[in-house]
């Protein structure tokens, strides 16, 4: 029996792919869970006026994207610490505290993007990227003054 998937399934396939399963296990187990969908003219329709919305949310979404990281390319932001006579933080720069500083310019970002290299500890400039999607990503800089 031909069925089209609904969702992503790592032994059968992937979403709006047609594949052949057994009669029983698509009438017991995939169609009744939403999973797949019996292989008609309209459920193939259907499915390919779903993919082309994926496609263009997609894209929208890409687009903005890049108009995100073409605002954020090369930016910096200032963040205060109280620091030791030699520089030396008391504590270290977080990813929370490059996002609140962000926020303060009106930047909406969260701790999963901003990808640091190792904690930073001392006063000073310091370059860190900001992952935007799974394609965007962006650098930037962090200078550490002291109080």
């Amino acid at each position: 029996m031909e069925v089209i998937l609904r969702n992503d399934f790592e032994t059968l396939g992937a979403r709006g792919q047609l594949v052949a399963v057994k009669a029983g296990y698509a009438r017991n187990f995939l169609i009744p869970y939403g999973h797949a969908m019996f292989a008609t003219k309209e459920a193939l329709g259907q499915i390919e006026r779903e993919h082309l919305a994926e496609e263009k949310r997609q894209a929208e979404r890409l687009a903005k994207m890049a108009e995100l990281a073409k605002s954020l390319e090369n930016s910096s932001c200032t963040i205060s610490a109280q620091a030791n006579e030699d520089g030396h933080l008391f504590g270290s720069v977080s990813a929370s505290e490059i996002v609140a500083a962000f926020a303060e310019d009106d930047v909406d970002l969260n701790e999963d993007q901003i990808i640091l290299e190792a904690p930073i500890k001392e006063i000073g400039v310091y370059g860190f990227k900001i992952r935007l999607s799974q394609d965007v990503q962006v650098s930037s800089k962090v200078w550490v003054v002291k109080e």
